[in-house]
């Protein structure tokens, strides 16, 4: 049978029977009620659920790391920094040279590269790294082909799944020593080098990245997106004995909108830390988030809005810090342990934040509002709702409408017997003279529960519509206009894609 899975659940604390029975209790009953929380939350962990591992048909166009010209070895032995790196300069944005220009230069006559400003339909790529462990020695990141000082964006990263596919950063790598000086082991790219808003289409994907030992300047991930791209089934892990890394998981530049889902992070000094970079586009939403291990805070948010949809913490420090007047955290379904002491959320300095549906145990203040609050500290380890600003509508007992939230959707399936290749049915890659549309339609209603586009350009020019025992389609990275005939310009599309 097809495997199926729905996204990690963290049970909603407002829901949970457990919760009227908290609001009962004593102190000290509590204290009980939420140990036996803690252990039956253990296995919520997104990174724990075992899944048949991601695969690709030979025919999709998906660039395998370790085949031709690339020959990463995987085994965890060799060093692959050089395979990978090639892999993702070869497959990004900056490869189609329709988007650049070429001039000459009139001084020396060399033929120079001038960027477009903006980027063709469909030219993403993804870069699949089959189970194996891929050790590496410095960053990687996809560069521009023809100048490899500047980044590129649009890649999908993606492994076969957490635990069978590890980047692992070798142990005491020199330029990872510094924990003033962080450096990334993985990064992902802006559009032509660009830093603000131009990481378009990053996604990293089901893989797990150790940063080793001896690194406490190592970041697992900087994630740069705009727009759109996610970090789905993630695994950050720093092996060291103390924990050592800056960060499993970084944001420094103006980032948004983008999806962090799914994601584990265990040691670093920060589990993730959301810089400053400038005010303006920074909308990130966070959905099934478990943090441990941290060594200064589970997650800082300093200087980004940022929405945080069932966390779990399990820390000796803070699970969240904010700090800048203007930043915003929205913490809804979160449950945080912690040693004893301290706080579980602290603000260093008045900031925007909601929260709903909280527990918090083993600290000795819920929240701490800082110098300055609006409003006092908060001991109550169980908040139906709190939040530091009262809108002009507000009064102490209004809330929030408590709108159903929704988990995104999931669907693995291993069997490749079960994917319909749209170009199997009739449509044709890269030749506009056609409809393309009942090739996708036929590929639809063959039965097949994944249907998938193999990169390329594909023209619509009727009606397609999603039905019977679709589960997924996986587009990766085509593009699907509408072509004007008369002028044969590219245009906005003319036709749809709907479900029924």
């Amino acid at each position: 049978m097809p495997y199926t899975t729905e996204a990690t659940v963290i049970p909603s604390v407002a829901r949970d029977p457990g919760r009227r029975l908290l609001r009962r209790a004593s102190l000290t009953s509590r204290r009980y009620i939420y140990a036996i929380l803690t252990l039956l939350l253990a296995g919520y962990g997104p990174a724990r659920a075992e899944r048949p591992p991601i695969v690709f048909p030979d025919d999709a166009n998906v660039i395998n790391v370790t085949r031709p010209p690339y020959n990463a070895r995987g085994d965890g032995s060799a060093d692959d920094t050089a395979a990978i790196n090639a892999a993702l300069r070869d497959h990004n944005l900056g490869t189609f040279e329709g988007n650049v220009t070429f001039v000459e230069d009139p001084e020396t006559g060399e033929r120079i590269r001038k960027n477009s400003a903006s980027g063709r339909p469909g030219e993403a790529w993804t870069v699949y790294l089959p189970e194996g462990t891929y050790r590496v020695s410095d960053t990687l990141i996809p560069r521009d082909p023809y100048d490899p000082a500047m980044s590129q964006s649009t890649v999908r990263l993606i492994g076969a799944g957490v635990g069978r596919t590890v980047i692992r950063l070798a142990d005491e790598t020199p330029g990872y020593g510094r924990p003033g000086r962080p450096k990334n082991v993985v990064q992902t790219g802006n559009a032509f080098g660009a830093k603000a808003n131009s990481g378009f289409g990053n996604y990293v994907q089901h893989l797990t990245i150790d940063v080793g030992r001896g690194n406490p300047g190592a970041v697992g991930i900087q994630f740069d997106v705009a727009n759109m791209g996610s970090i789905d089934h993630v695994r950050i892990v720093s092996s060291d004995p103390a924990r050592a890394g800056w960060a499993g998981l970084a944001f420094y530049n103006i980032a948004g909108a983008g999806l962090v889902k799914n994601l584990e992070v265990e040691g670093f000094d920060y589990g993730i830390f959301l810089g400053t970079g400038d005010v303006g586009v920074n909308n990130i939403a966070f959905e099934n988030i478990t943090l441990s291990g941290q060594r200064e805070a589970g997650l800082f948010n300093r200087g980004k809005n940022i929405q945080v949809h069932r966390l779990r913490s399990t820390n000796d420090v803070p699970a969240l810090r904010t700090a800048l007047p203007y930043t915003a955290t929205i913490l809804i379904d979160a449950v945080l342990q912690g040693p004893g002491e301290g706080s579980a959320v602290r603000m260093m300095e008045p900031s925007f934040l909601h929260v709903r549906d909280l527990a918090a145990r083993g600290y000795d203040k819920t929240i701490e509002t800082g110098d300055g609050a609006l409003k006092p500290d908060v001991t109550d380890p169980t908040l139906d709702e709190w939040w530091t600003h009262d809108a002009p509508y507000q009064t102490p007992e209004t809330a929030s409408l408590r709108l159903p939230i929704k988990m995104t959707p999931e669907y693995h399936n291993s069997d490749l017997d079960q994917w319909a290749n749209v170009t199997a049915f009739g449509a044709t890659v890269n030749d506009d003279r056609d409809d393309d549309a009942p090739g996708i339609q036929a590929a639809i209603d063959s039965g097949k529960p994944v249907v998938y586009f193999p990169k390329g350009d594909y023209t619509i020019r009727s009606d397609v519509v999603v039905r019977g025992g679709v589960r997924k389609i996986d587009f990766l990275f085509p593009a699907l206009p509408a072509r004007e005939v008369r002028s044969g310009r590219w245009c906005a599309w003319e036709t749809s894609m709907r479900r029924r």
